[in-house]
């Protein structure tokens, strides 16, 4: 199979590589490759596979700008011009940051009895070609089943995997348990197109656009804020959670922790 071309263009890509190419290699010395902490220098960290400052590490996505991502806590770039730019186990290819290796976008891109699966969910669109074992449930004994090219005892990991109007639960395609939480018992929610119950101790422990009343989280519908639990309040229709940005935002005996107004006693 023939790897995949890079396009062309007409922009002078030159003028933005120049600077990229240099500061690739003013760092070289310090952004060593690495897996692991121990591989780098007491002062620094392993961050996307190179040693760098722990100052430059992230949690997620809004540590970094809106052109880059948060990847093995480091910040990498959404798109790139070159290699540089990617981490150290990746390549620069048609614009993105792809891991090194046989590149694909789909099946029909890899060879006879390969699939294409991800290579890091965390790495945006990093795919590579790998051996497939099936492509039906009939290639694998009977009690498998073959998903993504492998016979295992998973039917499915997302709906995706199940036919139309089914759900995928507990790794089993399955029909809808239900389709609104006025299908199921009092103390039950949908969710997922399954029935499920959700105790709770206060309202912030809920999902959202629901309370907690009689010890269980429910969608309850009000009018006003009177009808609904003493730390919940009446909001499109539902009784739900207070959002809060202060104490201020919450009644004398709550306050604000994790965006939600809770009870003193129970908060965390």
């Amino acid at each position: 199979m023939a790897r995949l071309a890079r396009r062309r263009s007409a922009f002078p890509w030159a003028l933005l590589v120049a600077p990229l190419l240099l500061a690739c290699m003013q760092n070289a010395e310090t952004d060593l490759p690495c897996t692991r902490d121990a591989d780098c220098a007491e002062t620094e960290i392993c961050l996307g596979g190179g040693c760098r400052a722990p100052e430059d590490a992230c949690r997620d996505d809004a540590d970094c700008g809106v052109e880059s991502l948060c990847s093995a806590r480091a910040c990498v770039p959404r798109y790139c011009v070159t290699d540089c730019e990617c981490m150290v186990d990746s390549v620069c290819i048609d614009g993105r940051c792809l891991t090194a290796g046989r590149q694909c976008y789909q099946d029909a891109d890899c060879g006879e009895n390969e699939v294409c699966e991800a290579a890091a969910p965390d790495v945006c669109i990093a795919r590579r070609c790998v051996s497939g074992e099936c492509a039906a449930d009939a290639d694998c004994p009977s009690d498998l089943f073959c998903l993504h090219g492998r016979c295992g005892a998973a039917e499915c990991f997302y709906d995706l995997d199940c036919a139309e109007q089914t759900w995928c639960r507990d790794f089993e395609c399955r029909e809808p348990q239900c389709l609104a939480s006025g299908d199921c018992e009092p103390a039950f929610l949908c969710d997922h197109a399954a029935c499920a119950a959700y105790p709770c101790a206060a309202s912030a422990d809920c999902p959202p656009r629901t309370a907690c009343i009689e010890s269980f989280c429910r969608e309850w519908p009000c009018a006003a804020s009177a009808e609904c639990p003493a730390d919940a309040r009446c909001k499109d229709g539902r009784c739900r959670a207070v959002e809060c940005a202060s104490d201020a935002d919450c009644l004398p005996v709550e306050r604000c922790a994790g965006g939600l107004c809770r009870s003193i006693l129970t908060a965390q």
